[in-house]
């Protein structure tokens, strides 16, 4: 159907190599993330089908979401009366199932967030500020949902290099493990608003929420993340992020902190 002003929905298609317990916590995920996080309808994004599988099941949706693997928020040339179609595709790991790894129900916040921030920006791809907001809201989901501490089961792997040079994680050619580095980065901002009073709740708001309510673009970011932050981005590159060890367990945010705190004021 086209927009009409409400809210954004969802058309879940899950395949039956996932076990009925991962149908089960998916559909109770996406209800905590829509009542937590709801998306709101704009022109040309107002649906997103979700596609998952297991990975054994050998692309079942392929006629429709074409032959890329893993979970990602895709679209290419499926258009409806509003526009090109994204969906939420995610491809679970065989592994995963089996041994019951957080990663198979964390990927979900992970992706989710993404629509978050594609409503909002849909021209904006600094890296390190969508995928290090989008794996810190994961990793802040696992520890209030599930009692794990995914930033130190996943997230440890900091590079100097970066930590050094921040401007690199601009861009998605560069390579860390499991969004470490653009993590560290993200959790250094939210100690340094910290430092200029800021709760921690609301230093996550600003990251999380009001940045991308400004809708940020490639061509504007720097200005928005001036006005929203209070310091400039080179700054924060030269005088700031280089100040840090780099080791995500000097920036880990409270074991208390909730989603909720953050985003419901």
């Amino acid at each position: 159907m086209p927009p009409n002003g409400n809210d954004f929905t969802f058309g879940y298609t899950i395949h039956e190599s996932l076990p009925q317990d991962w149908e089960t916590e998916f559909n109770l995920i996406m209800k905590n993330l829509i009542e937590l996080l709801p998306i709101k309808s704009r022109s040309g994004f107002y649906y997103a089908p979700v596609f998952a599988w297991n990975e054994n099941a050998n692309l079942p949706y392929s006629s429709i979401i074409g032959f890329r693997g893993g979970s990602s928020i895709s679209g290419n040339s499926w258009f409806d009366v509003g526009g090109q179609v994204l969906w939420m595709q995610l491809e679970i790991p065989d592994q995963e199932i089996m041994w019951e790894h957080i990663h198979r129900y964390t990927v979900i916040p992970h992706e989710y967030f993404h629509f978050h921030q594609i409503a909002k920006s849909p021209d904006f791809g600094i890296k390190w500020m969508m995928e290090g907001s989008a794996a810190t809201f994961e990793s802040l989901y696992a520890q209030q949902y599930y009692g794990v501490n995914y930033f130190m089961q996943a997230q440890t792997y900091v590079d100097t290099k970066y930590v050094n040079e921040p401007a690199l994680l601009e861009l998605y050619s560069s390579n860390e493990i499991n969004y470490s580095s653009s993590v560290f980065v993200t959790l250094v901002l939210a100690k340094e608003l910290q430092k200029s009073n800021y709760s921690e709740e609301a230093s996550f708001r600003l990251i999380f929420k009001d940045f991308y309510a400004k809708y940020p673009s490639n061509e504007n970011w720097e200005t928005i993340f001036e006005e929203v932050f209070g310091m400039s981005v080179n700054d924060f590159y030269v005088n700031v992020v280089p100040t840090y060890t780099a080791d995500i367990e000097t920036v880990l945010p409270s074991e208390n902190l909730t989603l909720q705190a953050i985003f419901q004021e």
